[in-house]
């Protein structure tokens, strides 16, 4: 299927139960950009959401700062982003120490 550009996707994993819900094998987990870990609000914050259940929430307060044109541009612009050949030689030798390393297991 020919798909949007740009194209996101926001995969959730809420393991409740863990029904329906699997721990990404190693391998996998370098296919996601970020990890974001939601925990519960402080004590007051709590206090503050039942005690004001009229109040605006803090997502209506919320603007885009870029539409699909503007990110499409921003997209293009980074692949004439021009990297050195002595920046690029230090980057990979970074990356292979990494996997050479006896210290370092993944």
């Amino acid at each position: 299927y020919a798909l949007p550009v740009p194209f996101v996707l926001i995969a959730t994993q809420n393991p409740i139960e863990f029904e329906g819900t699997y721990t990404l094998p190693e391998a996998q987990l370098d296919r996601f950009m970020m990890k974001i870990t939601l925990g519960y609000p402080d004590e007051a914050t709590e206090r503050q959401m039942v005690l004001s259940p009229n109040s605006s929430a803090p997502a209506d307060s919320l603007f885009p700062i870029a539409d699909i044109e503007r990110i499409a541009l921003i997209m293009g612009s980074v692949k004439r982003v021009h990297v050195d050949e002595a920046v690029a030689d230090y980057l990979i030798r970074i990356v292979r120490a990494t996997r050479e390393h006896r210290g370092v297991q993944l």
